[in-house]
């Protein structure tokens, strides 16, 4: 059997090896693995560590610049800026002993990890895919929703700080090296001058679009953040504290894992289906999935709850993106996409947890499972409604330099 050589590999894939590697690299360690344990420890600590939050927030808003960037120029250097300012700030943070170093540290943090954040590789993998575009958002998809390298280093860090540090920094620049020099090398993405923001959002398909775009995002992520809490909430209520919270974040561990590849798997499906037709399906497997994992009593079972809804999960998280790249302009994609998720995470992440506090306050716990049933048929409801998007994209015509 002949093996394919690198030189061989279609131009998405080899877009796809680039990104996921930086990827990987870049979000091994973050600086939220060491501010979590240093600041929770004792209640006026706790302040603080909304406060230091707060810094890493407001430099995450330099997300707005990088989508600008993103969708006017090659992305490489913004993207080594970013890893290094990144880095810069986990040292200063980590290094000092000072509160309002350690605020300045996670700003910088905040503003660096903004050019390589998970918005940033989406738009790379929408504006340079052709063929496979499905399959390098779910591939990037698994990297930022498992995060396995980031759990396993926050516990380390506990004993451990500085050489986690360096690790870190060693990770994070290696990330930089492949994309400064691998990059330019496989994204083939268009850059020339064309109509405005404005003038895109001005035609009448463009906005509707936007909107149908903006709806399905905002139920599914409803939806995801309610299978969250409920999921926190539903395990073995009667069982010691200690006992409910390990079990909770074993089950966030597998979820995650469970998640991470069943986002890759929605990925690679909607290379060779239409992404209505997959809409369909994720949103009326939370029928089904929602009552076994009632009917098992959740935790139970674990094994099935976690495969069933890892599924869901998996499947609301890639199939958003993979409708963005279908319906949304290539050429203001980064900036519209902002404003979906902003919409999308800010408003469905904090309403279904409120829906559902509400309904387990009013009621019990396992009669406030039936929002996410509900809001299961209402997403395929907008998935039959969606526009006409692509069954698979046609053979890229890209020639990559590689």
């Amino acid at each position: 059997m002949r093996v394919m050589s690198l030189r061989n590999l279609h131009p998405d894939l080899k877009l796809g090896l680039v990104l996921v590697a930086a990827a990987v690299l870049l979000n091994v360690v973050g600086w939220s693995s060491f501010g979590e344990e240093r600041y929770a420890a004792s209640r006026p600590s706790i302040n603080w560590a909304a406060w230091l939050a707060l810094a890493g927030g407001i430099g995450g808003l330099a997300t707005i610049p990088a989508a600008i960037w993103v969708d006017r120029r090659p992305p490489h250097k913004m993207m080594v800026a970013g890893a290094a300012l990144g880095a810069l700030g986990l040292c200063i943070f980590v290094l000092s002993s000072s509160l309002a170093l350690n605020a300045l540290g996670m700003f910088v943090a905040g503003v660096g990890s903004s050019a390589v954040g998970s918005l940033v590789f989406y738009a790379i993998a929408v504006k340079g895919a052709t063929r496979y575009k499905g399959t390098l958002i779910g591939a990037l998809g698994m990297v930022f929703t498992m995060r396995l390298g980031e759990r396993i280093f926050r516990e380390w860090s506990l004993d451990a700080p500085m050489p986690v540090l360096w690790i870190g920094l060693a990770l994070a620049l290696s990330g930089a090296v492949i994309l400064f020099y691998l990059l330019p090398r496989v994204f083939a993405g268009s850059f020339e001058p064309g109509r405005t923001l404005r003038e895109t959002l001005a035609v009448p398909s463009v906005r509707r679009a936007a909107v149908w775009v903006t709806v399905t995002y905002f139920i599914a992520y409803m939806a995801m953040s309610t299978m969250v809490v409920a999921f926190s909430v539903l395990p073995n209520l009667t069982m010691p504290l200690l006992s409910r919270v390990e079990g909770v974040l074993s089950q966030h561990q597998a979820m995650a894992i469970t998640t991470g590849i069943s986002v890759l798997l929605w990925g690679i499906a909607s290379d060779f289906y239409p992404v209505r037709r997959l809409f369909l399906v994720a949103a009326l497997l939370l029928l089904p999935t929602t009552g076994a994992v009632l009917a098992i009593d959740g935790f139970g079972t674990s094994f099935a709850g976690t495969l069933g809804l890892g599924l869901v999960r998996g499947g609301l998280v890639c199939l958003p993106w993979v409708l963005m790249s279908d319906l949304l302009p290539i050429r203001h994609f980064a900036k519209i996409a902002l404003g979906v998720v902003f919409v999308g995470s800010l408003f469905g992440g904090a309403l279904g947890p409120l829906l559902w506090g509400a309904l387990t306050h009013a009621w019990v716990v396992n009669a406030a499972w039936w929002i996410i049933p509900v809001l299961g048929i209402a997403l395929a409801v907008v998935a039959s409604r969606l526009p006409g998007t692509r069954t698979a994209a046609s053979p890229g015509m890209s020639v990559s330099k590689m």
